[in-house]
């Protein structure tokens, strides 16, 4: 039976490997993660933010700075790249909610619940 279920899942995770949107899901994962301009904004903003963080701790943090996170925010949110990601991921996540629904209809429980890591340690 173990080797059925190995040959099972291997068949199942090579299919999942090639449906469209988990395809779409790395390509704009990679590019995400490995695009210099985005990664020099998503920089920005992170220093930008921790600068902040130690103002705003000590009371020296302005509105000019908090304008310019803001900015960058908006810059990253809206960047091309970071818009593709985001849909690639919902769309992911809805196949992997399909795929979820189908294993847990056959084995009679929520697989994902039980298989995943619980997501809050304490």
């Amino acid at each position: 039976m173990e080797v059925r279920l190995q040959h099972a899942a291997d068949r199942f995770v090579s299919i999942l490997g090639r449906n469209p949107k988990v395809s779409a899901y790395r390509e704009a994962n990679d590019d995400f993660f490995s695009d210099p301009e985005l990664a020099a904004l998503r920089k920005r903003y992170n220093d930008n933010l921790i600068i902040a963080r130690k103002k705003q701790y000590d009371g020296t943090l302005t509105q000019e700075e908090l304008n310019t996170i803001r900015a960058l925010q908006t810059q990253v949110s809206n960047h091309p790249i970071t818009q593709r990601f985001v849909q690639a991921r919902a769309e992911i996540l809805d196949v992997l909610n399909e795929c979820n629904s189908a294993i847990s209809e056959l084995l009679g429980f929520n697989y994902a619940q039980v298989a995943a890591p619980p997501a809050n340690c304490g």
